[in-house]
């Protein structure tokens, strides 16, 4: 009697001890699946950005390639007027996007090389849309003259010069601080500095001024509203704060025919 009960006990034991390393096993095995799960997905995503970066680096028969730029035919004028004040960017990879709809200018690295290149190895781009919402039709690029064409391009191009100096932690911080209403206005206003510290003060007020008389700010009281409140912050210079910094630098003054050439 005694040797049967010890020999259920023994195989309960046995039993026991047999769930417990399947339940184990079954755990480890769940853990497995997913971390392989996580490292085929984060494996995808990269392959993606990859391959949209690969893809929006290929030149199309309308857009030139030169220097390591590519550049839409129809705007390499004051394309390359803009890039020949930024010997810095000769060696860097640059495409200028024309896109369909959209903020009327954007400048940034693309994803992959974000997190995966040195940042001046990066590909970076400069997206000019042909259509925005009608409060901005005066801000897109073929409704601009030349000289504020110039000007808005250098804007662009004072932000890549900008981030070619930081790594891809201080980019995630650029990242972070486009949320903050206050980081954008000092971020964009020492954007517009850059570029007037690259010979493109007069382009800047150009622009400046044919955005500021142009606009359409009936479109909309709530617009209206948040328009006059950048304004009043200086999120982009105005024309009197350019011309001002222009001459505490001690930059030539601009001619007033220029703005609208």
């Amino acid at each position: 009697m005694s040797q049967t009960l010890n020999v259920r006990v023994i195989n309960l034991k046995f039993k026991g001890c047999k769930i417990s390393l399947t339940s184990k096993l079954n755990h480890l095995m769940t853990k497995k699946i997913t971390l392989v799960t996580l490292l085929i997905l984060i494996s995808s995503c990269v392959l993606i950005f990859y391959l949209t970066e690969n893809r929006s680096f290929c030149p199309s028969e309308n857009e030139l390639v030169k220097n390591k730029k590519i550049i839409p035919i129809q705007y390499s004028v004051p394309i390359e007027e803009a890039l020949s004040f930024y010997p810095e960017l000769n060696d860097i990879h640059i495409k200028f996007e024309v896109i369909e709809n959209g903020i009327p200018f954007v400048s940034r690295p693309t994803i992959f090389s974000t997190l995966f290149r040195s940042a001046k190895n990066r590909r970076y781009l400069i997206l000019i849309a042909k259509k925005s919402i009608p409060l901005f039709d005066s801000a897109l690029m073929h409704t601009m003259p030349r000289n504020a064409q110039v000007g808005v391009i250098g804007h662009e191009l004072a932000h890549t010069s900008d981030f070619i100096n930081r790594n891809t932690l201080r980019m995630l911080r650029v990242a972070v601080g486009n949320l903050s209403s206050e980081y954008l206005d000092e971020f964009e206003q020492q954007t517009d500095i850059r570029t007037i510290d690259h010979g493109l003060g007069c382009n800047l007020l150009a622009w400046s001024s044919w955005i500021r008389t142009h606009i359409n700010l009936d479109s909309s009281p709530k617009i209206k509203s948040i328009m006059e409140d950048l304004d009043k912050t200086e999120r982009y210079l105005k024309p009197t704060s350019i011309v001002r910094i222009m001459k505490e630098k001690g930059y030539t003054q601009c001619e007033d025919s220029m703005y609208y050439q």
